[in-house]
Parts: structure tokens; sequence; C-alpha cells
């Protein structure tokens, strides 16, 4: 097996184990899923929250960092192999693997600013502001990157059927 193989697949294991710890420290709302909330919205969810749901809270952003590299590199590796290996289509590849790179870059944002928005209260800070709007971007990427990811997978399974059919 080639390391870019074990790489794709060390990646979607990453994820999947990732997802599954952060959903167990996360049996609360949180901030990471709100589109365009704002700072009113971010402080009530966050005021419903204990202290040790708080601390949860922080325990569950600390995995999210490592679940942005797994979850950005199972995307780019899938999305290269389906565009750009099997279809051939290096501009649908670096579109992919741009807008999913760029989310996990956004959700490193997010969890700062949560990191600090948590840390800072019963204060209210301004970047508090700012979160909707990145979180709800974020969101925005990821679903392009999977809209990639499945007109990759169609352009794959289309040059798959048009070379069996040139035999």
């Amino acid at each position: 097996m080639s390391k870019i193989r074990i790489a794709h697949l060390a990646s979607a294991v990453a994820t999947v184990v990732l997802f599954a710890l952060m959903s167990r420290l996360a049996a609360f709302p949180i901030l990471d899923t709100l589109w365009f909330a704002d700072s009113e919205q971010i402080y009530t969810t966050l005021g419903a929250l204990s202290r040790s749901q708080l601390q949860d809270y922080r325990r569950m952003l600390a995995v999210d960092f490592f679940y942005a590299i797994a979850y950005a590199v199972l995307l780019s590796l899938t999305i290269r192999y389906l565009a750009w290996e099997r279809a051939g289509r290096l501009l649908l590849y670096r579109l992919g693997a741009g807008a999913a790179v760029t989310a996990a870059v956004l959700d490193y944002f997010e969890n700062s600013v949560i990191l600090l928005i948590i840390n800072a209260m019963p204060e209210r800070i301004v970047p508090a502001a700012a979160l909707g709007t990145i979180t709800s971007t974020k969101w925005i990427l990821v679903a392009c990157a999977v809209a990639l990811l499945l007109v990759s997978a169609l352009l794959a399974l289309i040059t798959l059927i048009n070379s069996a059919k040139a035999r």
C-alpha cells in the first residue's frame, strides 16, 4: 500500500474516532453548529451550561483542533483520489482540497474565539459578534468540499464506464 493510501486510511480512522470522542464530550448544545448566531444567542447558549459542561466544552474544543486536521485531510485525499487520480481533473481536486483546508482553518479560528469567549465569561467580548459568520462560512465550505467530492465521484464513475466501453 502506498504512503498516500496509508495516510488516506489513517485520516478516515482518525476522523471517525475523533468525531466519536467529540460527541461524547459535548452532550449539550454547542456553538459550532449555530448558523449566523449573534452575540446574544452565543451568550444565551453558553450561559445555560454548567461549570462542568463548560469544562467539557473546552475538552471537546481541544479534540476539535485535531478533528479539523483529520477531516480536511480525509476530504482532500478522497477528492484527490476521485478527481485527479481517477477522473484526471486537477482543478476539481484543487478546488475541493482548498475548500476543505480553508474550512479547517476557519474551524481553528472558530475554536479559538469560542475558547476566548468561555474564558472571558461572564464578561462579554467583541469577537463573539464574528463567531456566527465564521461558523457559517466554515459550514458552507465543508458543504462545497462534500459537493465537489460527490462531483468527483460521479466523474470518476463516468471515466470508469467510458474506459470499460472502450475495451
